[in-house]
């Protein structure tokens, strides 16, 4: 009986043992997976926040394609000229779009729009020379750069006083 006894108290030493090992090797395996289950988590809320960052982007881009966004240029600026010259205002506009512009002028006055990118005429307010006009509204195409607006003052004798309000749709 004794043999019996020392055998089973050797195995049961043994089994101890083993089963130390194992518990050691499990917490270990849990310890080492619980940092790279941090680790992805933290990869995750990364690219989460990359991910919205990016879809921001996305939406504001549709926006811009869209035509939906606008600025104002100028509101309600006195702008004066003597007779029978010019001023020219420039807008930087770095997005195709157009400009709608609303004036009133105390003479007739007409207006010339263009790139100063590629020196091309965008339109003329009123469109048929010799037309001109004490108030109005147009608009009118944009390329992106710098879009110039001249005014002119025709009349001979008389100096112009415009308010004018300019907005950028892009």
């Amino acid at each position: 009986m004794s043999e019996k006894k020392v055998v089973s108290r050797t195995l049961a030493i043994v089994l101890v043992i083993v089963c130390g090992v194992l518990a050691f090797c499990l917490v270990g395996t849990f310890v080492n997976y619980t940092s790279i289950i941090s680790t992805k988590d933290n990869t995750i809320a990364t690219m989460d926040s990359q991910i919205a960052s990016l879809n921001a982007q996305i939406s504001d881009l549709n926006d811009t394609v869209k035509l939906n966004k606008q600025t104002t240029l100028d509101n309600n600026q006195l702008v004066d000229l003597a007779s029978n010259t010019y001023t020219t205002l420039l807008y930087y506009t770095p997005y195709a779009g157009y400009i709608k512009v609303d004036f009133t002028a105390s003479v007739v006055v007409y207006f010339w729009a263009e790139s100063s990118l590629t020196n091309i005429y965008y339109s003329r307010y009123p469109p048929n020379s010799p037309d001109n006009a004490t108030s109005g509204s147009f608009i009118t195409p944009v390329l992106p750069g710098v879009t110039l607006l001249s005014v002119y003052n025709p009349t001979e004798t008389t100096g112009a006083s415009m308010y004018i309000t300019v907005a950028y749709v892009y």
